[in-house]
């Protein structure tokens, strides 16, 4: 491999999931002296159509999705301007899902973009969410070898109903047979090759995130006399619920102090509310800031997914911290307990049948614990391990 060229939803200086997992493997191709390209949407409108971020060659394409909720936004609320591009998005959200697309991608003009700097390429790799990103890939393949990195369940997801499942399927099957490998984690593996996604089982490369790093944070645990319980990631209703544990967490009779840094919908914000005057709750806390909250709290709290087929890319985040984590979950085939499975200072609390007296004691006798980074990553992975692995996959045929 001498040039890639990675299609992604959103690339730097935009953090996500997708793009925290993407560095260390992209600082290791730079290393090694391959060429990176990166195609992806312009998102927030206001960034350079091209940037060169650490040596890294990034082209941005705008997306008539945010283009016209954008001008919306920048009417009146009923003014007849809004109205219009309120309709005016309406009818391309429903045009969009009736063409199976998920994502906002203006998947013309990506093509028509990439097919403008795809000269020299030799590897593509393409990442979902969303799915649209492969469908882009193939149609700039050609001859090319073509990666498909797979982070989220497009067909088996619980949010759609079975007509969508079958229609996914298809797509997916249809699209994915066409990629030279595809690149998931073990979770999703397992999964997937009990379901009709096993027709792709010679492709699949079971590989896990490149996130198992030393933090750049110093790692401290603060002996005052509330003992610190944090949480810092997404929620969503259904999937990833704070509230069975909180109400846990504040029925133990010892003095613990409540952090939530999250983001969420509305229906879980106003959730919340009840909750003000016991957790400390900031919402769409920056990184650095969710961060720090993480390395200096006594211990680490985390929710399982209610889905067994995706892997939460943060739990390999927290595992580099060396914090106890406790493990919130509800469906006993979670991921994060699996993935936690080796972790030296990890409770799982199932949120149907907690035994309050035994969480009393991990919490009262691991506040102060702080694991080295060796010793608490020492049956895993690291970042750069899986970003050699993954360049070498890449090259294998």
């Amino acid at each position: 491999m001498k040039k890639a060229l990675f299609i992604v939803h959103e690339y730097y200086p935009v953090g996500s999931a997708i793009t925290n997992c993407l560095k260390p493997i992209i600082d290791e191709m730079l290393k090694e002296n391959i060429e990176v390209n990166v195609l992806t949407r312009k998102f927030p409108l206001n960034l350079r159509d091209f940037d060169v971020i650490d040596g890294v060659k990034v082209y941005r394409v705008e997306d008539k999705y945010l283009e016209v909720l954008n001008k919306r936004d920048s009417f009146k609320k009923k003014s007849l301007k809004y109205l219009f591009y309120k309709i005016y998005f309406h009818l391309l959200f429903i045009k969009k899902n009736k063409s199976i697309e998920d994502g906002f991608y203006d998947k013309k003009a990506m093509i028509k973009q990439g097919g403008k700097i795809i000269d020299g390429v030799d590897t593509i790799i393409s990442c979902s969410f969303p799915f649209t990103s492969h469908k882009i890939a193939y149609a700039l393949k050609g001859k090319r070898k073509w990666i498909a990195y797979q982070f989220d369940p497009y067909t088996y997801n619980y949010t759609l109903n079975k007509e969508q499942k079958d229609n996914r399927l298809k797509v997916e099957l249809e699209y994915l047979k066409k990629a030279d490998k595809i690149f998931i984690t073990e979770e999703s593996y397992n999964e997937n090759i009990k379901t009709e996604l096993v027709e792709l089982k010679n492709r699949y490369v079971v590989l896990p995130y490149a996130l198992i790093k030393k933090s750049q944070i110093d790692v401290t645990s603060k002996k005052e006399d509330s003992i610190s319980l944090t949480f810092a990631g997404t929620l969503y209703k259904n999937l990833r619920e704070p509230f069975k544990m909180l109400d846990i967490l504040l029925s133990l009779d010892i003095d613990i102090k409540i952090n939530l840094y999250y983001s969420s919908e509305i229906e879980i914000i106003k959730c919340l509310e009840k909750y003000k005057d016991k957790v400390n709750l900031y919402f769409k806390s920056s990184k650095e800031e969710c961060d720090k909250a993480l390395a200096n709290t006594n211990i680490i709290l985390n929710i399982g997914n209610t889905m067994i087929n995706q892997t939460p890319s943060k739990v390999f985040e927290l595992i580099s911290l060396g914090k106890p984590i406790i493990n919130f979950y509800t469906n006993k085939l979670d991921t994060s307990m699996n993935m936690l499975k080796n972790y030296p200072l990890v409770y799982n609390v199932c949120v149907d049948e907690v035994d309050l007296l035994e969480l009393k004691k991990f919490v009262i006798e691991n506040k102060y614990v702080v694991k080295s980074f060796e010793e608490a990553t020492k049956g895993y992975l690291k970042a750069d391990e899986v970003a050699h692995k993954f360049i070498e996959e890449c090259d294998k045929k």
